[in-house]
């Protein structure tokens, strides 16, 4: 039965991991050979269990990524206006979207309509929906909207977060946005709409809580719902790994359930108890209906369910069977959340909750007769999840271990009951819930001033660390040796098999190379520029009107993949919002040597970037060709135009410029044939004159411009001008980030990030 279920959670695994589905029929034969085959008994009768288990996982999971592929939006009605009917699902978000206020909502697509009335050739599962004006909706009703979608897209760089996948996973086949004021109620919310329910719910405690400090986070741990929380706050919870505290997890789960599970073992030690097994499954129910009923206040999102479902295994098989096994009852968990789920193998989350409970029970079961301490407990959890960390953002925090040893219980055994308690006392009118409000919030602000005085000196301790393939693997090995018990041989090799995290992630640059990677920021510019000892980054991308960055979301990421702690020189090429939105974010994460700018930014050491500027790094030379000492009355044209000269090898970033500036450089004998050239202005008409093409004569050129953009970048027109030229054009909306490794002597490398990770649901 293990073999079996080991099996199946491996070809589910490999299906959600593969660039493509495998046939539908091919795994159904597999499927059908092994049946034939395992009707036979004798020595091979494990290797066939496990190859039928294997087999059926793969049927499985290839079944699911059909119904996944087939429910996307097709290319074909990208940007195109279509009409949806359907419910809306989960809580509405309110944010400020570029000054005004704008409603983000998912919509459970009923029906869909195009323009002449037909159905959209294609089943649409749930869609997320802006609206940039304010529309008396709310959780449960039924609408119909006039909407332009696209396909579910995020950000593709290598270290950066797999947001693409997320969406998928939760089975959003589209994202846009409402247009028109086509907007129709078709129905109220239902009487059972649990979406309506934590609506009120949410409202209430708005109202409730408006005095308490802590009123955000209370939410965000009662309701799931973390919009109200401050940017700084969540990097703060980031940084210290509390992260996870924050939102309902399997923690909050598992508490409110276990509680429960304690005060019926408590009933069966009473007297008149019979301890029957009868009475211990009546005993177990409530603390699994009280589980499921938190789950339901927090929306029973995927991450909720697969933290029930490991509860509900445990519990029951703890209750029902004794002599089980932990590892069996957590192996069927495991089983039962990739069935339910199969994209749960590409979550890190996932193996984050079962890594975290395995890593206790072994530490448990090997602490027997040793003594035990919550900080040898959370010490086991933080390094089991330490290669996770790693997956996940490219960095370990040490601070995550001090941190926890207060964070968790003060959460879970007083912030939580004293909440929840005080949402019972609302429900009933009882007095004493206003002093559980106060302690709750009391607990949360005693926990945030603990968490910044821990964070401001101790800073330093978050390490940007290796996580290779085999750096990852080494890791797993050593998290498994040291929560072995004590004495065990080969326990005390474990930190050896940590020191290749210490190794360089990324193969050096050689002496005078350089590898330059265009980072994949949407609308807007971001280039890393690598030499054998020093770094440039030239613009840090958009600011979005929600408060985010790009540089948060795509610069950092890269710059912690590439294992880059410092800049010798941000080179900002304007001040436009999609160069310079990023700045801060920047300035603010990573140490930074200079800031040269072609127009004044807010920045107190920003030195002047001027046409003439020349120097050296490791054998590579830098000059700057404009902008000069005309003064420009376009933003665009004060951008700043580097070339970098490896050997020969050219490489010409040229910001926003326009025909004045490149006829002004034509003029001036500035223009040489290059390797690679980042087209002016994303592809604009306004740029990428014939004069300037033909000069420049580039190999290479990238358009680093968002996927369906409104602007239309790049133009058509500017796309045919270089391909007559016989350049290779390249476009971050298609290909992610592009990194491009240029040595004299050498041909140009050139490497696709989405064509290196592709999913089996990405558009051919």
């Amino acid at each position: 039965m293990r073999t079996g279920m080991m099996a199946v959670c491996a070809g589910i695994g490999a299906v959600a991991w593969l660039p493509w589905l495998l046939p539908v029929w091919l795994s159904a034969v597999m499927v059908a050979m092994a049946l034939v085959a395992g009707w036979r008994r004798g020595w091979y009768a494990l290797p066939m269990r496990a190859a039928l288990g294997g087999a059926f996982g793969l049927l499985w999971g290839t079944l699911y990524g059909v119904q996944v592929t087939d429910s996307l939006l097709p290319t074909t009605l990208e940007q195109q206006p279509v009409i949806l009917q359907g419910r809306i699902v989960d809580l509405i978000a309110t944010e400020e979207a570029f000054g005004r206020p704008a409603q983000r909502f998912l919509l459970r697509v009923e029906h869909c309509f195009l323009d002449d009335e037909s159905l959209c050739p294609v089943a649409l599962h749930t869609v997320q929906l802006t609206a940039y004006r304010r529309l008396d909706i709310a959780s449960g009703e039924r609408w119909q909207l006039r909407v332009k979608l696209k396909r579910p897209r995020g950000f593709a760089n290598p270290g950066g977060f797999d947001f693409e996948s997320w969406q998928v996973q939760r089975r959003i086949s589209a994202t846009g946005s409402v247009r028109g004021r086509e907007a129709i109620r078709l129905g109220e919310a239902g009487r059972w709409s649990v979406d309506h329910w934590r609506a009120q719910l949410r409202d209430h405690l708005s109202q409730r809580l408006e005095s308490f400090p802590s009123r955000p986070l209370l939410i965000a741990l009662l309701v799931a719902d973390g919009s109200g929380i401050e940017r700084e706050q969540w990097q703060l919870f980031r940084d210290t790994g509390t992260i996870h505290l924050f939102v309902v997890s399997g923690s909050h789960i598992a508490f409110t359930g276990g509680l429960v599970w304690w005060l019926g073992r408590v009933w069966r030690r009473l007297p008149w108890s019979t301890g029957s097994r009868r009475e211990q499954f009546v005993c177990a129910l409530p603390a699994l209906g009280v589980a499921t009923a938190y789950a339901l206040l927090a929306g029973m999102g995927l991450p909720i369910q697969r933290a029930l479902i490991m509860f509900a295994v445990v519990l029951l098989s703890a209750t029902l069977r004794r002599d089980t096994r932990f590892a069996d009852a957590l192996l069927l968990a495991l089983t039962i959340v990739l069935l339910r789920d199969p994209l749960a193998a590409r979550d890190a989350g996932c193996w984050f909750s079962f890594a975290a409970v395995g890593a206790l029970a072994l530490a448990v079961s090997a602490a027997r007769g040793q003594g035990w301490s919550w900080l040898r407990a959370q010490w086991l959890v933080f390094v089991a999840c330490v290669p996770i960390l790693l997956l996940i953002g490219g960095q370990l925090t040490l601070l995550s271990l001090p941190a926890n040893v207060l964070a968790v219980p003060l959460t879970t055994v007083v912030t939580l009951p004293l909440a929840l308690l005080g949402l019972l006392g609302d429900s009933v009118a009882l007095p004493p819930a206003d002093w559980c409000w106060q302690g709750a919030d009391l607990s949360l602000r005693a926990l945030l001033m603990f968490l910044e005085r821990l964070h401001a000196p101790l800073r330093g301790l978050i390490l940007p660390l290796a996580s290779t393939a085999t750096s990852l693997l080494f890791a797993v090995v050593a998290a498994g040796l040291l929560c072995l018990p004590r004495g065990l041989p080969g326990r005390a090799l474990a930190p050896l098999l940590l020191l290749p995290l210490l190794w360089p992630r990324y193969p050096a640059v050689e002496a005078g190379a350089v590898r330059i990677t265009v980072i994949d920021v949407g609308q807007g510019l971001s280039v890393l520029v690598e030499t054998r000892h020093h770094r440039l980054l030239y613009d840090t991308g958009p600011a979005f009107g929600s408060g985010a960055t790009a540089a948060e979301n795509a610069v950092l990421p890269v710059l912690r993949q590439r294992g880059v702690d410092r800049l010798d020189l941000l080179m900002v090429s304007h001040r436009d919002n999609d160069h310079a939105g990023g700045v801060a974010t920047v300035l603010d994460a990573v140490p930074t040597r200079q800031v040269s700018a072609g127009e004044r930014l807010r920045v107190d050491t920003q030195q002047p970037c001027r046409a003439g500027q020349q120097w050296q790094w490791d054998a590579v030379r830098f000059e700057v060709l404009a902008p000069g000492s005309r003064r420009e009355r376009s933003g665009n044209n004060r951008s700043c135009v580097l070339l970098i000269d490896a050997g020969g090898r050219r490489a010409l970033l040229t910001g926003d410029i326009e025909r004045g500036v490149e006829a002004r450089l034509f003029d001036a004998a500035a223009l040489d044939p290059v390797t690679l050239l980042i087209a002016p202005h994303h592809g604009s008409r306004s740029s990428s004159s014939p004069t300037f093409v033909a000069a420049t004569h580039p190999q290479h050129v990238v358009f680093s411009a968002g996927y369906r953009n409104a602007f239309g970048h790049p133009h058509p027109r500017v796309v045919e001008r270089y391909l007559s030229v016989g350049a290779r054009t390249w476009n971050t909306a298609d290909s992610g980030a592009l990194t491009f490794e240029l040595a004299p002597r050498r041909e140009t490398v050139v490497r696709e990030f989405r064509r290196t990770s592709r999913r089996y649901w990405d558009a051919r």
